[in-house]
């Protein structure tokens, strides 16, 4: 059976009186958080002139004044970045943008779980090419580093943080945390993925430096935006506000014609879940190559390793998998998998697929060469991860992330304490929640966004997408429809569509997506039982 998601009606008859927006499309739009005509029209038609101004960024100024003087110094400048595509991303940008300004600069992403999380300074201060390196900037880490920054400061090499993780203690002696979520900021968006913190600092740069606005550098270098995207979908933050216009105009982009040997072989492919699939398959060095290049061999050739890579990378995560449905322990509220035989790489591919299967949050360990266990951690809705790992942070190396992501080192003396700990926080916790939100009966209740026809589709629907967190894809019904001989051409249908006979009448679910109507499964209306029945 199906139920329709409750809106505020009041709401609703006074934004239908504003925009004249269908009530389908309205009542979305208001289960989005979108509760005024000019929120509406920010989300429907995105622009880069709805940017808020960078300068609300909390630490910025003291952040540009300290890169503008590295660069007219022509101090060397080091950008240390994180292994994801989130981290790569940001990495790329910020130094094909100091490239561009005539800055001495170079980067290096660790490999996961190679290092303690974040900055590093053994690395740092040991390496025979960075002994000139007076300015480090961390991009996607650094929030929780305040040993790190601090013994980095003693040694001579002052940090500049670009991040957007949570703030778990108090904060690093750097120049600049640029953080929209520390204690204080003025920033009306909390939700910027890091390469979108470092697309706005870069941009409050060049205004500062060449008087240029957002607008005419992305008309000079249309690239960056596409960069910024794919950094953007692939940390699954909320595809809302200014990660919308973002994705939205940042595809666009992807999809023109590159500039670039990297943007060149990136736009020929299927879609934007094969790119991210595979950056996975190859190393954060590689992947900073591949868009930094601009000699179109070696761009072939890592784009070449990426696509053999990523075959075996397949298999070896479905042998991963299958390790650890074998090992995975279920307890009250919460998954632990633990063994020395996981692959670290593939610790984040085991906690998102049971995160997604079980619908509980999943702790998943393995083992270093050093003897430490790191782990990745991930949640679901409502729940607080890392107040797990705050209450808990005594017996942890390191830890800090997001709420629903997150991971953290632990020897091996206190890892037995740490899972029991974990045990009982989630049965009090956890539990009560996710008991909360299961079904009361074996009958699936399908959660309509609303009722729309099929046969007179408004044309807003079809500037909903892109979908991801925070803008799933809606789920709209057109009750006691006639089906028609051309949707089955024209529609995607998913389902048993054998079983469909046109002209006959039906309770039709569907949804849309950025290549059309996308039919979900159908109710037959009269007799009352489940026909093509699929989620």
């Amino acid at each position: 059976m199906w139920q329709l998601r409750e809106v505020a009606e009041e709401k609703l008859a006074l934004l239908r009186a504003e925009t004249g927006l269908s009530d389908g499309v309205l009542r979305l739009l208001l289960l989005r958080g979108l509760e005024s005509k000019e929120e509406i029209s920010a989300f429907l038609y995105p622009s880069l002139k709805d940017f808020y101004p960078a300068s609300l960024l909390p630490d910025i100024d003291k952040g540009l004044e300290r890169l503008k003087r590295a660069i007219k110094e022509k101090e060397a400048i080091l950008i240390w970045g994180h292994e994801d595509m989130d981290g790569i991303t940001a990495t790329v940008l910020l130094e094909e943008v100091l490239k561009d300004l005539r800055a001495e600069v170079s980067h290096f992403i660790p490999q996961k779980h190679q290092f303690k999380h974040g900055i590093y300074p053994p690395k740092i201060l040991s390496e025979e090419g960075w002994k000139e390196v007076r300015l480090l900037i961390a991009v996607d880490c650094g929030t929780t580093n305040n040993l790190e920054v601090r013994e980095l400061k003693e040694k001579g090499m002052e940090t500049i943080i670009i991040d957007h993780h949570e703030v778990v203690s108090s904060l690093p002696e750097a120049v600049a945390i640029v953080n929209p979520k520390i204690p204080g900021s003025r920033y009306p968006f909390w939700e910027l993925a890091a390469v979108g913190v470092v697309f706005k600092f870069a941009s409050a740069l060049l205004e500062d430096l060449l008087g240029i606005t957002i607008e005419e550098w992305i008309t000079a270098k249309p690239e960056t935006l596409a960069l910024t995207s794919l950094g953007t979908i692939s940390d699954r933050v909320p595809l809302l506000g200014e990660n919308r216009i973002i994705v939205k105009k940042g595809l666009e982009i992807l999809r023109g014609k590159g500039r670039s040997p990297a943007w060149e072989m990136i736009r020929n492919l299927e879609d934007i879940n094969t790119v991210l699939s595979l950056f996975s398959a190859i190393d954060g060095q590689s992947a900073c190559d591949f868009f930094l290049t601009k000699d179109q061999g070696l761009a072939q050739e890592i784009f070449d390793k990426m696509v053999e890579r990523q075959e075996v990378l397949k298999r070896e995560v479905e042998e991963t998998i299958s390790l650890a449905e074998t090992v995975k322990s279920v307890y009250p509220g919460i998954m632990i998998v633990k063994n020395v035989f996981l692959k670290l790489r593939f610790l984040s591919h085991i906690a998102n697929r049971f995160r997604d299967k079980y619908l509980i949050p999943v702790i998943v360990l393995g083992k270093r060469d050093d003897g430490l266990w790191v782990a990745e951690c991930r949640g679901v809705e409502e729940l607080d991860l890392l107040e797990l790992l705050r209450e808990n942070s005594s017996l942890l190396l390191d830890w800090g992330g997001h709420k629903k992501a997150c991971g953290f080192s632990i020897k091996e003396e206190n890892l037995e304490e740490f899972i029991n700990r974990a045990r009982e926080y989630a049965e009090k916790n956890f539990l009560p929640k996710i008991e909360k939100n299961l079904p009361s009966s074996q009958e699936r209740i399908v959660m309509i966004d609303a009722i729309l026809s099929l046969e007179e589709i408004p044309k807003e629907v079809f500037l909903l997408p892109p979908f991801g967190e925070g803008n799933p894809p809606p789920l709209f019904l057109s009750p006691n429809t006639e089906f028609k001989e051309e949707w089955v051409r024209n529609f995607s249908i998913q389902g048993e569509s054998e079983k469909i006979i046109p002209g006959n009448r039906y309770d039709i679910v569907w949804t849309v997506q950025e290549e059309g109507i996308r039919i979900k499964f159908f109710l037959l209306t009269r007799k009352g039982h489940p026909l093509g029945y699929k989620y």
